[in-house]
Protein backbone atom coordinates (compact mmCIF):
# COMPACT_ATOMS: atom_id res chain seq x y z
CA UNK A 1 0.00 0.00 0.00
CA UNK A 2 1.45 3.61 -1.14
CA UNK A 3 2.52 6.37 1.65
CA UNK A 4 0.42 8.76 2.28
CA UNK A 5 2.54 11.79 0.16
CA UNK A 6 2.81 14.86 2.62
CA UNK A 7 2.57 17.93 0.48
CA UNK A 8 4.38 20.24 2.74
CA UNK A 9 7.72 18.37 2.01
CA UNK A 10 7.33 18.57 -1.66
CA UNK A 11 9.46 21.21 -3.89
CA UNK A 12 8.06 24.65 -3.02
CA UNK A 13 10.67 27.40 -2.81
CA UNK A 14 14.03 27.13 -5.67
CA UNK A 15 17.37 28.91 -3.94
CA UNK A 16 20.30 29.80 -5.31
CA UNK A 17 23.54 29.95 -3.04
CA UNK A 18 26.54 32.28 -4.64
CA UNK A 19 29.56 31.56 -2.42
CA UNK A 20 29.14 27.49 -2.64
CA UNK A 21 27.28 27.60 -6.27
CA UNK A 22 24.92 25.42 -5.24
CA UNK A 23 21.35 25.37 -5.94
CA UNK A 24 18.81 24.28 -2.97
CA UNK A 25 15.22 22.83 -2.88
CA UNK A 26 12.92 24.00 -0.20
CA UNK A 27 9.49 22.51 0.94
CA UNK A 28 6.85 24.34 1.96
CA UNK A 29 7.92 25.20 5.82
CA UNK A 30 10.97 25.99 3.97
CA UNK A 31 13.36 22.81 5.31
CA UNK A 32 15.87 21.10 2.74
CA UNK A 33 15.22 19.08 0.21
CA UNK A 34 18.34 18.54 -1.93
CA UNK A 35 20.71 20.63 -2.84
CA UNK A 36 23.23 20.22 -6.13
CA UNK A 37 25.81 21.98 -7.39
CA UNK A 38 24.80 24.47 -10.11
CA UNK A 39 23.97 23.10 -12.79
CA UNK A 40 26.23 20.09 -12.18
CA UNK A 41 24.09 17.00 -11.65
CA UNK A 42 25.78 15.77 -8.46
CA UNK A 43 22.85 15.81 -6.28
CA UNK A 44 22.54 16.00 -2.39
CA UNK A 45 19.09 14.75 -0.89
CA UNK A 46 18.62 15.99 2.24
CA UNK A 47 16.49 14.43 4.88
CA UNK A 48 16.15 11.10 2.63
CA UNK A 49 13.33 12.90 0.51
CA UNK A 50 13.44 10.48 -2.16
CA UNK A 51 9.83 9.42 -2.55
CA UNK A 52 8.58 12.67 -3.49
CA UNK A 53 6.89 13.56 -0.53
CA UNK A 54 7.39 10.58 1.63
CA UNK A 55 9.61 10.88 4.58
CA UNK A 56 12.04 7.80 4.64
CA UNK A 57 13.74 8.57 7.85
CA UNK A 58 14.50 11.73 10.54
CA UNK A 59 16.46 15.19 9.26
CA UNK A 60 19.56 15.35 9.91
CA UNK A 61 20.84 17.80 7.71
CA UNK A 62 17.66 20.33 8.79
CA UNK A 63 19.73 23.16 9.34
CA UNK A 64 19.59 26.47 7.54
CA UNK A 65 21.40 26.60 4.27
CA UNK A 66 22.35 29.60 3.32
CA UNK A 67 21.41 30.95 0.04
CA UNK A 68 21.38 34.65 -2.39
CA UNK A 69 18.34 33.96 -4.20
CA UNK A 70 14.84 32.19 -3.69
CA UNK A 71 12.02 31.99 -6.07
CA UNK A 72 8.56 29.69 -5.77
CA UNK A 73 7.45 26.69 -8.05
CA UNK A 74 3.84 28.18 -6.88
CA UNK A 75 1.76 30.09 -3.90
CA UNK A 76 -1.34 29.65 -1.41
CA UNK A 77 -3.65 30.21 -4.48
CA UNK A 78 -2.64 27.53 -6.41
CA UNK A 79 -0.66 24.45 -3.78
CA UNK A 80 0.13 21.16 -4.91
CA UNK A 81 -1.99 19.90 -2.22
CA UNK A 82 -5.39 21.50 -3.89
CA UNK A 83 -4.83 21.62 -7.44
CA UNK A 84 -3.45 18.80 -9.60
CA UNK A 85 -1.67 20.90 -11.88
CA UNK A 86 0.44 21.87 -9.14
CA UNK A 87 0.93 18.43 -7.72
CA UNK A 88 2.45 17.17 -11.25
CA UNK A 89 4.55 20.46 -11.57
CA UNK A 90 6.49 19.89 -8.42
CA UNK A 91 6.49 16.28 -8.79
CA UNK A 92 8.26 16.87 -11.86
CA UNK A 93 10.49 19.56 -10.81
CA UNK A 94 11.79 16.89 -7.85
CA UNK A 95 12.25 14.27 -10.43
CA UNK A 96 14.22 16.60 -13.06
CA UNK A 97 16.51 18.70 -10.36
CA UNK A 98 17.42 14.57 -8.92
CA UNK A 99 18.39 14.04 -12.51
CA UNK A 100 20.34 17.48 -12.90
CA UNK A 101 18.26 19.19 -15.04
CA UNK A 102 17.15 22.89 -14.64
CA UNK A 103 14.03 23.54 -13.23
CA UNK A 104 14.63 27.43 -12.98
CA UNK A 105 11.92 27.45 -16.32
CA UNK A 106 9.29 26.59 -14.23
CA UNK A 107 9.62 29.13 -11.10
CA UNK A 108 6.01 30.85 -10.53
CA UNK A 109 7.39 33.95 -8.36
CA UNK A 110 10.52 35.82 -8.88
CA UNK A 111 10.78 38.77 -6.67
CA UNK A 112 13.64 40.19 -7.37
CA UNK A 113 16.29 40.65 -10.06
CA UNK A 114 18.95 38.12 -10.27
CA UNK A 115 22.42 37.41 -11.94
CA UNK A 116 22.88 33.69 -12.42
CA UNK A 117 26.41 32.61 -13.59
CA UNK A 118 24.17 31.69 -17.28
CA UNK A 119 21.78 34.37 -17.08
CA UNK A 120 19.44 37.04 -15.58
CA UNK A 121 16.36 36.76 -13.60
CA UNK A 122 14.07 39.80 -13.88
CA UNK A 123 11.34 40.05 -11.15
CA UNK A 124 8.19 38.67 -11.84
CA UNK A 125 4.84 37.25 -10.36
CA UNK A 126 2.99 34.68 -11.69
CA UNK A 127 5.05 33.28 -14.21
CA UNK A 128 8.93 33.14 -15.08
CA UNK A 129 9.30 31.77 -18.83
CA UNK A 130 9.33 35.96 -19.66
CA UNK A 131 12.04 36.65 -16.91
CA UNK A 132 14.59 35.44 -18.29
CA UNK A 133 16.44 37.60 -20.23
CA UNK A 134 16.63 36.05 -23.63
CA UNK A 135 19.78 37.72 -24.44
CA UNK A 136 21.40 36.89 -21.24
CA UNK A 137 20.35 33.27 -21.25
CA UNK A 138 23.52 30.34 -22.39
CA UNK A 139 24.12 30.39 -26.40
CA UNK A 140 22.15 27.62 -28.56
Amino acid sequence: MPKKIDYWNMPYCYGYDTTSNTEILFGRSYQPLARRRFLDGFVQTIEAFKNKGQIDKPCLYCLFIEHDFKAWFYDDGNSARSNMATRRLVIGVWDDFLKGIDVRDRLYNVHRDFRFPDCTVRSRFHGMLEALSPFDRRAG
